[in-house]
């Protein structure tokens, strides 16, 4: 959460006011940019499967 902000959040509003001049509510919008990157980057995880770990014991294991 974190990351995302610092990394992505902080510069995006930077760049929106420094660069572009943008007024709050279109610096709003590209500010939330940052919640876009990361679902994308959650679906990207969610669809490798690499999150997925058996937590179940089977009786013959014990």
């Amino acid at each position: 959460e974190m990351f995302g902000v610092w990394a992505i959040g902080v510069p995006l509003a930077f760049i929106g006011v420094h660069l572009f001049n943008l007024s709050i509510v279109p610096l709003y919008f590209l500010v939330s940019m940052e919640e876009i990157s990361k679902m994308l980057i959650g679906l990207g995880r969610l669809k490798s499967g690499k999150w997925l770990n058996d937590l179940t014991v089977h009786a013959h294991d014990v």
